[in-house]
């Protein structure tokens, strides 16, 4: 819901002139879905490569388990991020 309450306000401020996006937004939001498609996708495989529910005494392996995968969610987030060229950098102010 957010986010299409912000598409419809960028809509908005586009139709009225108050903003006109800079040279490199598109570019911007295609390596930003491309790395979250990459994501998806990785999540959906380790959502259905574990049996999360036949594990229920088994608290260790699951917390393990599940570090790995935001550990590789990150690698593979970040890493596809950087592979599609943009720099980490630009996301913080100097």
């Amino acid at each position: 819901g957010a986010l299409i309450n912000a598409l419809w306000l960028l809509i908005g401020l586009i139709r009225r002139g108050s903003y006109k996006p800079a040279a490199g937004w598109a570019t911007f939001i295609m390596q930003v879905v491309a790395a979250s498609a990459l994501l998806a996708v990785f999540l959906m495989w380790a959502n259905s490569a574990f049996p999360w529910s036949r594990m229920p005494g088994e608290h260790g392996w699951r917390v393990m388990l599940m570090a790995m995968i935001l550990l590789g969610s990150a690698v593979i987030y970040f890493g596809a991020i950087w592979a599609s060229g943009l720099k980490l950098r630009q996301f913080f102010r100097r």
